[in-house]
């Protein structure tokens, strides 16, 4: 009767406590998981700020697009403006602000957004009465880096590259480059934007001066 009585105690001890230890242990875990929930959540949140931050910066950037308006705005040295040149955008598609400070570096930038560029640039009147009396060779050829490009003469912006490196020319026409004596026509300026080729052509008539 004794070990039967011994038998039940033992039985109930252990009962209670594997009771004990399950009640101990669904704390602990239950107190894990309110522990790393928030953080769960809170790593979840910042990864949402972070993508919020990156798709907003990406959203600011503003670039050149085929309908944006360029303009050159040129005046005087007593800063008085004195007209606006439109540019052909074609050359600056896909231009951010920065990228076209680097293109025009002596001009200031007044305006830039998707519908409006103004750049602003100082001239002297013997320049301006020039470009107003020579509309048709208002472009000249020269070098930017190792290419040539065409210039507006007035201004000097730089309007289109030409994929040929000026060093591929004689000494002669190289230099003619140089000093950018060698002026095209907006007829000839619009083919070899088209064409490179057609630099050849032009280039010909000053072969042997």
């Amino acid at each position: 009767m004794l070990e039967k009585k011994q038998y039940w105690i033992t039985l109930l001890v252990a009962a209670i406590a594997f009771f004990i230890l399950f009640i101990a242990a669904y704390f602990i875990v239950m107190g894990r998981n309110k522990v790393v929930a928030p953080m769960a959540g809170q790593v979840v949140l910042e990864q949402q700020n972070v993508s919020k931050t990156l798709s907003s910066n990406q959203l600011q950037i503003t670039r050149i697009l085929p309908s944006t308006k360029i303009l050159l705005c040129l005046q005087t040295n007593d800063q008085e403006k004195m007209e606006s040149v439109t540019l052909n955008a074609t050359s600056l598609l896909g231009l951010t602000e920065q990228e076209l400070k680097e293109r025009f570096k002596d001009c200031s930038i007044e305006t830039f957004n998707e519908d409006e560029v103004k750049l602003l640039k100082t001239a002297d009147l013997d320049s301006l009465a020039f470009k107003q009396t020579s509309e048709a060779r208002s472009y000249a050829l020269g070098v930017e880096g190792d290419e040539i490009c065409i210039k507006e003469v007035v201004t000097g912006v730089v309007v289109g590259h030409i994929a040929r490196k000026a060093t591929d020319f004689s000494s002669y026409l190289y230099s003619l480059l140089l000093k950018e004596s060698i002026t095209i026509t907006t007829m000839q300026k619009e083919a070899l934007l088209k064409d490179a080729s057609v630099l050849q052509r032009i280039l010909q008539d000053y072969v042997g001066e």
